[in-house]
């Protein structure tokens, strides 16, 4: 990365923001990744990560996500690029196409965060900043006001979130509104790319940015909305410690990647202990890192204490089962990441599996992805080498286990475990949990 000298003098503005920012990460690994979408909060974001980074020895990669939906999209990710390359910034485009399916904003989303985090595990990056705003996480607030949300909807965003397996970061969530970080791109005399989205008010968050003006007068802004998030993370954080308890005592994650509720401790702890819980686990089970709405998790509380052994519920890429006395959170088999060519000897798999594939890739055209119906069927009822753990378990979550694939041939599924060809590239897995429980 080449260090370049501002033309300016910097400012106390630029040098108080650095500090709150970025003040706290000479520890972080060499190499950090940048959300780069051309706006005026990423490109403040680039240049002051770029300003501070520089003089850190740390390299930045810039990542800009190109959704598709619209004609100037494509030019704008060149034009980033084009940035980037005069700042002597690495620079990667990653390319989305929308298949039509659920919500558009939501799928939009999910993908940006999916692909910037496989990215960033291809090349073992473990943090990504991203350029929220104090702006943004007043819109969430109330974006999640209006939806009923609870203490954790109330809180908003985090400054740091784990989401399939890397650390998104977000500097600016309670330092820097839109206004400063523009103020700031004047001192770096640096342009930036208007998203005409941002103007349209067919999406909730363009509604609820135009709804400030008529707020303030109450005392409703983005400061107190903010401050409100501030105020109400306090309060996440006292709650997560009684879940916590839960989670030690009557939670069990298994190492085939889904997770079993006891409903006899379910049922000791309050609804709001309960549905954190389950809204927890979920999002780690579902690999996206975000929560249900809150009337659905207490929807599921009142499923799980039915004590039913029939019926269940999907949402967020999950599968929801009850079996009696236990609740079972799997990994919903139709939204598992698809299969993947293997082109490097580890990685992550649909947010919830490390691999690690021992022998010669070249040429092997190997893909790893869910065991899933074809498999099951590849292995066979009359097997006789079923660990314990796999026969235990949901026959929902033995077909999202990951399994080496050639072609349509399942070689090997490690946590049945069971293999078709001794010959082939061994794959090692563990689910991500295991490095904290």
């Amino acid at each position: 990365m080449r260090k370049l000298t501002p033309k300016f003098q910097s400012s106390y503005k630029l040098r108080d923001t650095q500090i709150e920012c970025f003040g706290q990460t000479q520890d972080l690994p060499n190499t950090v990744a940048v959300a780069v979408s051309g706006g005026s909060d990423s490109m403040a974001l680039l240049r002051l990560a770029h300003y501070y980074w520089g003089s850190c020895d740390k390299e930045i990669v810039a990542l800009t996500v190109d959704h598709g939906l619209r004609p100037e999209s494509a030019d704008e990710a060149q034009q980033v690029a084009r940035w980037c390359a005069e700042l002597g910034i690495e620079h990667h485009t990653l390319n989305w196409t929308y298949d039509g399916k659920g919500n558009l904003s939501a799928a939009a989303r999910e993908a940006r965060y999916h692909l910037m985090a496989e990215f960033c595990t291809s090349r073992g990056i473990e943090h990504l900043y991203t350029a929220h705003t104090m702006d943004d996480q007043a819109e969430t607030v109330l974006m999640r006001f209006a939806r009923g949300a609870g203490v954790d909807g109330l809180a908003g965003m985090a400054r740091s979130t784990e989401l399939w397996g890397i650390s998104v970061v977000r500097p600016f969530i309670g330092t820097a509104t839109r206004e400063d970080l523009r103020a700031l791109l004047d001192e770096f005399e640096q342009t930036w790319i208007d998203d005409p989205t941002n103007d349209d008010p067919s999406y909730d968050r363009v509604k609820a940015r135009e709804l400030f003006e008529h707020l303030e007068p109450l005392g409703i802004s983005v400061q107190s909305l903010s401050g409100l998030a501030h105020r109400m993370a306090i309060a996440k954080h006292v709650l997560e410690q009684e879940a916590a308890s839960f989670i030690k005592n009557g939670l069990h994650l298994s190492p085939l990647g889904f997770a079993t509720l006891n409903v006899d401790v379910l049922a000791s702890i309050s609804l709001e202990t309960a549905c954190r819980v389950i809204g927890q686990t979920a999002s780690r089970i579902g690999g996206r890192g975000f929560r249900a709405h809150l009337r659905f998790e207490e929807q599921l509380v009142e499923l799980a204490l039915e004590r039913s052994k029939i019926g269940g519920k999907t949402s967020g890429g999950c599968t929801f089962r009850p079996a009696g006395d236990f609740f079972h959170i799997l990994r919903e088999p139709a939204r598992c990441e698809p299969r993947v060519p293997i082109s490097t000897p580890g990685g992550t798999w649909d947010g919830r599996f490390d691999y690690e594939i021992v022998g010669e890739l070249d040429g092997q055209d190997l893909q790893i992805g869910a065991v899933d119906e074809a498999g099951l069927a590849q292995i066979g009822k009359d097997y006789d080498g079923f660990s314990e753990i796999w026969q235990a378990a949901p026959r929902e979550a033995r077909l999202t286990t990951p399994g080496l694939w050639r072609g349509d041939v399942l070689l090997s599924a490690p946590l049945a475990p069971w293999v078709s060809d001794p010959t082939s590239p061994k794959l090692h897995i563990r689910t991500v949990w295991s490095k904290t429980c």
